[in-house]
């Protein structure tokens, strides 16, 4: 259907009555008797087993049917093609491209700045560096180079960022918030656009911008930026927050088939669950401490879980078994090796006891959703 202009055609996977085709693919827009739906499949690179002959004739009820309303976000993921759709595939000579790109910028912004550099120095030398891991990501079809042009870029922002906000040698609200910014329009604008590498670290960045904020002045009441090392006990709540919003994200984004995209948000809420709990344990108590640490990587294992995401979902299962560990290890206040080997084993069992009945739970949904025959709108049946 490539020569086929955009429009609603019969669908091909045969689960709606009509289809959204844009002109070069299926979209996930389906509607059946004049009701609009989004289904993910039409995202999927399966190729329908049966394309109908009437998916190439636009039916005569096809143009009195409007075409989708599509939000401005969901229309600018869908610009990003497969970079928002499609977690990366690992690659060696990729990585170790962008951590020499990042290690040569680092190296010349040290070696430009000298020992007392000033901040017109390191503005220029930032700004040369991202200018030309810019021309070389837009215009070199390399991938080694693309990849080192990336590493480059997300040392020289933070560079610009700080060298540009900083004058009194601390760094706060401000300076977190600009850098959080810049990788943003990075992973939004042309260059390196869809790179979800800039989408995660601005992500966190500006939960670290909300975090620095987290001081209140003792002469006047109000708010004020500080540095962010100024109050760590004091940030915990703001990064689970943050964390909170990140993960959320990544949960929705996962339900629409934007994986690619949600794995940004999904690394970032990652960060910001741990630098959270880690900040907010001690202010709980012995018995109180280790149940949050249970909760956050609950929390943190369901959504890794949702979208089939291996770290996420085995980082939440670190923190959970810890909490549990510690747990168990506060109430019985082990004095022997011995006793400190039962703690070990009560809390493996507890764990092990806990993902029975999980699977145990999951089976029996999915045995109710093959009874029903009720579809998850993802192609299997729940």
């Amino acid at each position: 259907m490539s020569q086929v202009p955009a429009g609603w055609f019969p669908d091909p996977y045969g689960r709606f009555q009509q289809r959204y085709w844009n002109g070069s693919a299926w979209t996930e827009h389906v509607v059946t008797n004049g009701v609009q739906a989004v289904d993910p499949m039409g995202a999927s690179t399966v190729i329908p087993i049966v394309t109908p002959a009437s998916a190439y004739t636009a039916p005569a009820s096809a143009t009195a049917t409007a075409a989708p309303t599509v939000s401005p976000i969901i229309g600018f993921l869908d610009s990003l093609g497969d970079d928002s759709k499609e977690r990366p595939i690992p690659s060696l000579s990729r990585a170790l491209a962008g951590l020499g790109g990042a290690s040569l910028a680092i190296g010349v912004l040290a070696a430009t700045s000298g020992d007392n550099p000033s901040r017109g120095v390191i503005i220029g030398s930032s700004l040369a560096v991202l200018a030309v891991a810019w021309v070389a990501r837009s215009f070199i079809a390399i991938d080694a180079v693309r990849a080192a042009a990336v590493g480059m870029a997300v040392v020289a922002i933070p560079a610009f960022g700080a060298s540009a906000t900083v004058s009194d040698g601390r760094s706060g609200f401000l300076t977190a918030f600009v850098i959080g910014a810049l990788y943003v329009a990075a992973w939004a604008l042309p260059g390196f656009k869809g790179r979800s590498v800039f989408l995660g670290l601005g992500a966190l960045a500006l939960v670290g911008a909300l975090g620095s904020l987290d001081t209140t002045d003792s002469s006047s009441g109000n708010i004020v930026p500080r540095g962010i090392t100024d109050n760590l006990g004091k940030q915990g709540t703001i990064y689970l927050i943050g964390a909170a919003l990140c993960l959320g994200a990544t949960w929705a984004l996962d339900r629409r088939g934007y994986r690619g995209t949600g794995t940004a948000f999904g690394a970032a809420g990652l960060v910001a669950a741990l630098v959270g709990t880690g900040l907010l344990v001690n202010d709980f108590g012995q018995t109180s401490g280790p149940i949050f640490v249970m909760v956050v990587g609950l929390i943190v294992c369901l959504v890794g879980s949702h979208g089939g995401r291996r770290a996420t979902t085995w980082w939440g299962a670190v923190l959970l078994a810890g909490g549990m560990i510690a747990f168990v290890g506060t109430e019985m206040n082990p004095a022997s090796s011995s006793s400190t080997g039962t703690v070990a084993i009560i809390a493996g069992l507890v764990l092990i006891g806990v993902s029975l009945v999980a699977s145990a739970i999951r089976r029996g949904k999915a045995a109710d959703g093959d009874a029903s025959g009720v579809s998850d709108g993802s192609g299997a049946l729940r």
